[in-house]
This record gives structure tokens, sequence and C-alpha cells, in this order.
């Protein structure tokens, strides 16, 4: 059994939590407050503008709103499944969850999914990965010996730490005393009835599975937590745009503050010593030679260029397509295809990260599914989810392919209409009924041909506009 003996349990990975948070959340300040990056502490110098730039946000969102902004189709062949399936995706608001667990993944590394019984019924809820914690085989870094979820509260004006532990069939709510970082005695009898405000063990109607799913970002073979999307060399990246940034304005605003020169003047007595030059104004005498100034412009169009450099290197290792961070400017594609080409990094990572949401969206759904319909977790099979790209449908492009497809017999017009309507199959199959209807009622209509115009090129009448 996992045991908690201090708060926060594996401070270095709630710490590499926070870490990222405080990146995405714009609080650069305080994320490398402690860090070897620059803070703003070292700037050497009055006036300052510190500039933070939300790269960190950029990056996480544009690619979980690409994974998941626009839903995946989910369905159940079988029609009892497939109404439980529906009753608790709507009644669960199954698409902002699955937004929700992507981006936290994305941000944080790893995401959590928790089905559990309301007054609405079965719901799915997310939950913090912070507050997730696995007991791990020693011998086996995937092998999941127990998981609880795990944090702290105030009670009657002292902190206790509240524990639930997932089991098959049933959650364990456990409470033990808080303080400075240390955990004391469980708690229980009517103290602990009253920090619960209600059972201790709570039944989930599931026999031979728990109730929580976890949700790896991308990972390695040697670990069983996810790394983030924020990770690896791009926290020193962050700092230094930021530092190059404030610099640079820094430059930009000594540059723009005037200077005057002009006759000596004289002071008002006990004045006589004040330094002019420190407001800005330099007397000269008529023999004098006029102040001059030293412009470091090669160096400021080399720290421009390198900031220019640095904001490359982190699209190109965060693997986020210049077009999606606003880089290209008035870009204009002839095609889906094209697109497609200029959105290659982004799209290459999100199908990475879909191979560990996928099966732990199936196993979440399937946990619900069971829940619902109070039989068991392997009575319920994985359904159907069809992932999309999140990118504008290009619906002529797809419906000349789709017909293509039909006429050169690859494939079924059912699973045409699912593609271009993007729908389930119960959905495609009232389509063709009604299509069948119409065309019983109305006749057949038969449409010519669709081919790209770039294919299409005019023949010559006859020879002679060849020779000409």
């Amino acid at each position: 059994m996992y045991q908690f003996t201090e708060w926060p349990a594996e401070p270095d990975r709630i710490g590499r939590y926070r870490f990222f948070e405080q990146l995405y959340d714009g609080e650069h300040e305080k994320a490398f407050e402690r860090k070897i990056y620059k803070p703003r502490s070292q700037a050497g110098g009055d006036g300052l503008t510190w500039l933070e730039f939300d790269y960190p946000r950029i990056i996480v969102d544009v690619a979980t709103n690409l994974l998941v902004s626009e839903p995946p189709v989910i369905s159940y062949a079988d029609k009892t499944l497939n109404e439980a399936l529906k009753r608790v995706t709507n009644r669960s608001r199954f698409s902002a969850i699955l937004m929700e667990v992507a981006q936290g993944s994305a941000m944080r590394g790893d995401g959590v999914f928790v089905v559990r019984n309301s007054a609405r019924g079965v719901v799915i809820e997310p939950q913090p990965a912070y507050s997730y914690y696995p007991e791990l085989d020693p011998d086996n870094c995937r092998e999941v010996l127990s998981e609880q979820l795990a944090w702290t509260r105030d009670f009657e004006g002292r902190q206790v730490l509240r524990v639930d532990r997932y089991e098959n069939g049933q959650i364990v709510r456990e409470a033990y005393w808080f303080r400075r970082m240390a955990v004391g005695a469980r708690i229980a009898g009517t103290v602990l009835s009253r920090v619960l405000g209600g059972d201790e063990v709570i039944p989930t109607g599931l026999k031979d599975r728990n109730t929580i799913v976890h949700v790896p970002n991308q990972r390695k073979d040697n670990d069983f937590f996810g790394k983030s999307d924020l990770g690896g060399g791009l926290p020193s990246l962050f700092g230094e745009i930021n530092w190059r940034a404030s610099q640079i304005s820094k430059i930009l605003d000594r540059h723009a503050d005037p200077k005057m020169s002009g006759p000596k003047i004289k002071l008002p007595p006990g004045m006589e010593n004040l330094d002019l030059s420190q407001s800005n104004y330099f007397a000269v005498g008529k023999d004098d030679p006029a102040p001059t100034y030293l412009i470091w412009d090669a160096q400021l169009i080399s720290a421009t260029e390198h900031y220019k450099r640095l904001e490359t290197e982190i699209l190109r290792h965060s693997e986020t397509a210049a077009v999606l961070a606003g880089k290209i400017e008035g870009a204009r594609f002839d095609s889906a295809r094209a697109y497609r080409i200029q959105l290659a990094p982004t799209l290459a990572k999100n199908s990475r990260k879909r191979t560990h949401l996928d099966p732990a969206v199936k196993e979440t759904l399937r946990i619900a599914v069971a829940m619902e319909l109070g039989i068991r977790f392997e009575d319920v099979p994985d359904p159907s989810v069809r992932w999309r790209d999140g990118l504008p449908k290009d619906t002529a492009e797809a419906s000349q392919t789709e017909n293509n497809r039909i006429a050169s017999k690859t494939s079924s017009r059912l699973s045409s209409i699912r593609r271009l309507d993007d729908c389930d199959e119960p959905t495609a199959l009232e389509e063709l009924e009604r299509i069948a209807h119409e065309q019983e009622k109305f006749g057949a209509v038969e449409m010519p041909p669709t081919t790209p115009e770039s294919d299409t090129t005019p023949e010559p009448e006859d020879e002679s506009e060849i020779d000409e």
C-alpha cells in the first residue's frame, strides 16, 4: 500500500508539474527564480522593461487544439452499448473533459481520467496529475500495484491530508492530520465522518476494475510518467528569449530618450555642484566640443538576429509549425494537402501523443459504459474512436476523393459518408436509407465525374495550334 509520510509526496515530480504550470500561466519570474536561467534580478541596471513571452502557452494550446478541439467520433455498433455511451458522454460533456485532460497532459506530462457515480448518474471527470500517486512494482515500472488520489485541505482550523484509494469495486477514503509538510496520525471515528462528509467506502459497482485511468503525454521505455511538451531544453530557450527581448527594449528606450546640450547655466546658490548631465543636459563652453554618442548599431542588429534565431529554435524543438504560431503572415494555400504539409511537425507530434491518448480514452469509456449498464468491465468491448486532425476541411477536395474511391471500388458508400460527414455508423446508415428512398421516389440522378482542374488541360483543335 502506498504510504504518505511527507507532503508533497514525490517532490521532484510535483516540482516539475509546478514549474511547467508556471511557464504555461506566464509566471516566468516565479518559474525561473531558483533556476540557472537569468532572472530579472540579474538585469544589472535601472529601468529594465521585463518582457515575458507566452511561447509555452502557444506550444501547448496549438497542439491540443489540433488534437482534440474537433472531438473524435465515438460509437458502438451495438445499439444498447451505443445508447449507454451517448448518455455518459452527453452527461459528462466529454468533449470538454477530453480537452482539459489533453491540455493538462501536454503541459505537465501526465493527465488523469476518473469515472464516478454522481447524483446525475455515471460521469467522467478530469483530475490534476499532481494529485495522482500510483504504487509501482520496484522490478517493473509499468506494473501498477495501486492507485491513489491525494490532496490537502482545511478542516476546522487545521489541515488534513485526504486520500482516496481506488480499488476494484470500491473507493476507500482516508484522512490524516497534516502540519508543516509532515503527515501525522490517521483520522478515525466520528472525526473522520465529519472530514469525509459521507461514507468511508464508496462502492463503484465495477467488481473487476478500478475507475481511474492515467494518460501519459509522451514517455520513454524506462518511465511510467510522461514528458511535458515544455520539457527538455525548452525552458532555457524561454528564459533566454525573455532576457534578450528585455535587453533590446532597454536599449531602444535609451536611444529614444532625448538629450540636450547648450551653454553653461549659472546655477542658484547652493546648487553650484549639481551635475546637469544626470538630467540629460550637457553644458558646453564656447570652445568646448559638443558631446557625441557611441551607438552600437552592429550589436543591436546582432541581438535582434539572435532573438529571431531563438524564436526559430523554440518552434523547431517544440515541433510547432511556424504557420500555426503566426510566423508566416498572409500565407495562402492552394489545397488542403499543401496546408497539411506546412503543419507536418505538429501533426507528427500529435500522432505520437495519440498512441497514449487513444487507449486511455477507450479504457475510460469502457469503464463508464460498464458502470452505466451494471455489467463487468471485461464484457464491454473497445468503442470505435475515429480521431480528427482539427484542420478545416476542403469539402470539394474531400468529395472528389470519395467519388473517385467509390468509382474505383476501393471504398463503400457507407464508409465515404462517415468520412465526409464525420458521423458514426448508425447515422451513416440512416443517410443511406434516405438516399435510397429518394432514388425510389424521384429516380436516380447521375452526377458527372469530377477531376481536379490542374489535371485537365484543353486539347488543341488541330496541329497548327501546336506549331503556333
